[in-house]
């Protein structure tokens, strides 16, 4: 849905009548809603956002405890509001886009009214060439994600949205863009330095560092709809230790990913990961690090994660997507402790129907492992059905 206001009347009743243009706004977004049965190994997980989408740390591991959970929900349900401004030989764009997963409303729960709060998803506008504000890190090629009912899916699948300046380029054979980005660390700290001797081996929120993560991504568009990105990562790794010193390393990553057109409808999605990449691979699946017990110290994990998906349509509106993924870190028992993962896997598998464009109706079979670096392990089997109106 577009709704344009032309806002050169309203202009002359404000002090800043020579900037004055027209401006289009346009509302757009979707109603969803999600039903979820679920079945676990090794019991129910205890982290209710696991019965919104698959939470590839949450899977809970250990003896067989086979339990089952049915959710429903509509939270995944998005508004955005974007505009364009052409002013004196420059355009500019805004886009403010909320859902309403993750957040709760203090006193609502399941048994009245279902209530959830709004959350910021982007909120960015656009000058030229440059990007400021909230939206998907410079390092994430958004396209390579699968059509899914899920709201992630893969778990070898870089996901991350955070405050940045970007600059975009074409340069004729592609397109490049760099940015300064959020930084933020998650440690496991199994010197017990940050949470105290009760935290030995827990994983840590450091909410320290003095300098931005550095993304920058080179990006090939085809006009058949194909793309293929290379992108590149720098991050700094920080926690303030107890006598105020703040300790750092440096941490690095890579990322080809891409959507390839085969024939007139399909298409092949992929992703390969490597690095240092904690919170930016499979929501937050691995630390950034690891505290080490002599001196404080931080060791970066290297993790590698990466999908393949293939959509296929059957006829006009019907399509089926398989994906396979895999995330995995490189590091042992003795320096995180056993019940930190060490690798997990997914694959899905969906049927969804658009009898009109607006709508979508699809019926999707997930399942998730994840295997404990102590070999205790658990899997998620997931039907999830969903039916959504975009506007």
């Amino acid at each position: 849905m577009d709704i344009r206001f032309p806002v050169l009347g309203l202009a002359a009743l404000l002090p800043l009548t020579a900037q004055a243009a027209a401006t289009e706004v346009h509302v757009s977004g979707f109603i969803k809603l999600d039903a979820l049965a679920t079945q676990y190994s090794a019991g129910a997980p205890d982290n209710p956002l696991m019965e919104e989408f698959l939470v590839p740390s949450l899977i809970p591991t250990g003896d067989d405890n086979r339990q089952a959970r049915f959710s429903t929900h509509a939270r995944e349900s998005r508004v955005r509001f974007t505009t364009e401004t052409d002013l004196h030989g420059h355009t500019l764009r805004s886009h403010l886009e909320m859902d309403f997963q993750v957040t709760d409303v203090p006193g609502s729960d399941e048994r009245i009214s279902n209530s959830n709060a709004p959350r910021l998803r982007h909120a960015f506008f656009t000058f030229d060439h440059f990007l400021f504000g909230q939206t998907w890190s410079t390092f994430y090629n958004v396209s390579s994600l699968p059509e899914l009912n899920d709201f992630v899916g893969p778990v070898g699948s870089l996901f991350n949205r955070q405050p940045q300046v970007r600059y975009s380029v074409d340069a004729g054979y592609g397109t490049w863009h760099f940015a300064v980005e959020n930084s933020e660390t998650s440690l496991n700290d199994n010197a017990a330095r940050v949470g105290g001797a009760d935290a030995d081996n827990e994983r840590i929120t450091a909410n320290a560092g003095n300098a931005p993560d550095l993304a920058l991504r080179y990006e090939l568009r085809t006009a058949g709809g194909s793309n293929l990105s290379l992108a590149f990562l720098g991050r700094q790794l920080a926690y303030e230790k107890a006598d105020g010193d703040l300790e750092t390393a440096f941490g690095g990553g890579v990322s080809l990913a891409g959507r390839i057109k085969a024939g007139t409808a399909d298409d092949f999605r992929f992703m390969v990961n490597y690095g240092h990449l904690g919170r930016y691979l499979g929501l937050n699946a691995f630390a950034g690090g690891f505290i080490e017990d002599a001196d404080g110290s931080i060791t970066p994990i290297p993790v590698r994660g990466a999908l393949a998906a293939y959509r296929h349509f059957w006829a006009e509106g019907l399509r089926s997507t398989v994906s396979a993924s895999l995330a995995e870190a490189d590091v042992k028992q003795g320096e995180v402790g056993g019940a930190e993962a060490e690798r997990y896997t997914s694959a899905h598998v969906n049927l969804m129907y658009s009898p009109v464009d607006p709508a979508t109706f699809g019926i999707e079979y997930s399942r998730a492992r994840r295997t404990n670096l102590d070999d205790s392990d658990g899997t998620m089997d997931r039907i999830q059905i969903s039916a959504k109106y975009a506007f």
